[in-house]
């Protein structure tokens, strides 16, 4: 829910010209009638679109328009320091440049590019911050290049013969 409030600050920030459409994929079905009363108090209806529930192609769709995966805001306050989501796999396997609060574990000891860790000291998420790590990788670099270098990585870090590897060296010593 933090992430509304943060879109009701940025709304003061970014100019009706920049105005971006920000996608949120929903399957908790008890959370929607409170996000969408923030979203009215936060008057950001133009920008955030509920989607609800979707899978096979309709999600397919949502992931093949979208730029950035947000894998996690303020878990911090919920003493979660690192994570180790399916989302942040998910968002790999499709590749997209990732946003997370804290540790992604995959990123570890990683030389990895696209994923903007914010710092869980922080109480607010610098707009700025976000938009300097997205021109960082889409200026000049074309997005099916961003999307290959996204998943190779990930078939070289997370994909199952990759996490397996030790096991079966393990088993095999």
């Amino acid at each position: 829910m933090d992430m509304i409030a943060l879109l009701g600050e940025w709304r003061h920030i970014i100019s009706a010209e920049d105005a971006v459409a920000w996608s949120f994929i929903l399957w908790e079905r008890g959370m929607i009638s409170s996000l969408e009363a923030m979203i009215a108090a936060f008057d950001i209806e133009d920008r955030v679109v509920m989607h609800g529930f979707k899978t096979g192609k309709e999600l397919d769709m949502l992931y093949d328009m979208s730029h950035l995966g947000l894998i996690s805001l303020a878990t911090q306050d919920k003493d979660i320091f690192v994570h180790s989501t399916l989302k942040s796999r998910e968002y790999m396997a499709k590749g997209l440049p990732t946003i997370s609060t804290g540790i992604t574990d995959v990123f570890i000891n990683a030389d990895y590019k696209y994923n903007l860790e914010l710092s869980a000291e922080e109480r607010i998420v610098d707009l700025e911050k976000i938009i300097a790590f997205y021109d960082s990788i889409y200026s000049g670099t074309p997005r099916q290049k961003v999307i290959s270098e996204i998943r190779s990585f990930a078939e070289r870090n997370i994909d199952i013969h990759a996490t397996m590897q030790p096991v079966i060296d393990y088993l095999k010593s």
